[in-house]
């Protein structure tokens, strides 16, 4: 049954005069919209029950935040099959211009609302799952200061994303403005964060491969958050050269068990508070049920879920350690296991490459075989044999690439990440 805060105001009597503040941005479109604007299109809106990933960001955050306001149970979702499971549409916010409490208070109330909220897992390799978390831990890791009032967070994630929620919340808390950068070209990205004076970044390293390929620095950037897919050290050093003032944070975190490790590095130390709760067991990276979302603990028998994650431990005490594959994203060639990041890591570093993704493909001999889609910076001379002949002596003959084909550009999930579901 739907959460019922009748200790407050109720929502048509909560909005005061629009605020000025602007809440979104979306430079492509020549969108904006302040935040009283916002509060007028929430109140305006009904609450749901399935959110589908739309094209247009803006009226699905608004959906969001109605159905959080309403005490309604939501569903983001990149999968429009979810789109027709949608439950009838109730209004449940009445349309009454009375005005009296400030947006600051509105804001506290959607902080405090009971709602279900289920995320999609990304889907990067296989079929997405539903998770169901509440808005205390989503918001867990959610910081609300006045050295953070001034922030301007661009968004490079889908809203309906794990990692796109955390950065909604994280504005929304502090009443900062959002910059839509999802989908833009290098130059749309790196034009809307100087005009609109970005100061905090969060996106996948496909992202930021895409960003410093265009060869700017950007000064007025003081967070840069790097998470969703595993980094390396050539990345991490051009990121530190793009963004000279910024402060760069390295997270792991999973849309089941939410951000858990942070590194200025690819190295990761286990706190002391996660010491009994996160395991390493053959090489993965096990997380214990206390810190999952219920709806993955109710599906569980044993104390601790396998993430997928295939780590190298660099140290036994204190616990620290790599993530270096997805389980998931191995490649089984003829016996052999091929580690597709491994892979990327080296064709990377050939000049003129942009970005690679590697995958497998069925082959009736040995099982699998290794390909990859490449994109070239512009202007670059670049053929397969070169990339095969660049390899050799690095790499084992069964890792390089069977099949390359050369993109213009690598097809990411909703979620920004690459899709190796070929």
């Amino acid at each position: 049954m739907p959460y019922q805060c009748t200790s407050q105001p109720t929502f048509a009597k909560m909005i005061e005069s629009p605020g000025t503040k602007l809440i979104w941005i979306d430079p492509v479109q020549g969108k904006s919209k302040t935040y009283g604007e916002f509060f007028d299109d929430v109140r305006a809106t009904e609450a749901i029950g399935f959110l589908t990933q739309v094209n247009d960001d803006y009226a699905g955050f608004v959906d969001f935040e109605a159905s959080l306001l309403a005490g309604e149970d939501i569903c983001l979702s990149s999968d429009a099959q979810h789109g027709l499971a949608t439950r009838n549409r109730s209004r449940v916010i009445d349309n009454s211009k009375d005005a009296s409490v400030k947006i600051a208070d509105l804001i506290d109330l959607v902080f405090r609302s009971k709602s279900r909220v289920g995320i999609s897992t990304s889907g990067t390799t296989g079929r997405p799952k539903m998770v169901y978390h509440h808005l205390d831990t989503l918001a867990r890791h959610v910081k609300r200061s006045g050295n953070h009032q001034h922030d301007v967070w661009g968004l490079a994630y889908s809203p309906t994303s794990f990692a796109g929620v955390q950065v909604l919340l994280q504005a929304f808390r502090n009443q900062n403005t959002l910059v839509r950068l999802v989908d833009l070209t290098a130059l749309q990205i790196a034009q809307s964060i100087e005009e609109q004076a970005v100061t905090h970044l969060s996106a996948t390293p496909t992202f930021y491969r895409l960003l410093v390929s265009h060869g700017a620095q950007f000064s007025q950037i003081r967070h840069v958050t790097i998470g969703g897919e595993l980094s390396d050290r050539g990345l991490l050093d051009r990121i530190a050269t793009t963004f000279p003032q910024a402060k760069i944070r390295n997270v792991y975190a999973s849309t089941e068990a939410g951000s858990l490790l942070s590194s200025k590095g690819l190295t990761f130390c286990l706190p002391p508070h996660l010491r009994d709760l996160v395991k390493i067991v053959d090489g993965e990276l096990h997380v214990h049920r206390t810190i999952l979302a219920e709806s993955i603990v109710g599906q569980m028998d044993a104390e601790y879920l396998p993430t997928g994650d295939i780590v190298e431990i660099e140290s036994a005490s204190p616990l620290s350690f790599r993530i270096v594959a997805r389980r998931t994203d191995w490649i089984n060639v003829g016996g052999n296991k091929v580690n597709p990041n491994a892979v990327e890591e080296l064709i990377r570093k050939i000049e003129g490459v942009k970005d690679v993704s590697v995958f497998g493909k069925p082959n009736s001999v040995t099982g699998a075989i290794v390909c990859c889609e490449v994109e070239i910076l512009e202007g670059v001379k670049f053929s397969v044999p070169l990339l095969r002949q660049e390899l050799k002596g690095v790499c084992p003959d069964y890792a390089i690439p069977r099949l390359v084909e050369i993109v213009e550009r690598i097809e990411k999930t909703a979620s920004a990440k690459k899709d190796r579901k070929h």
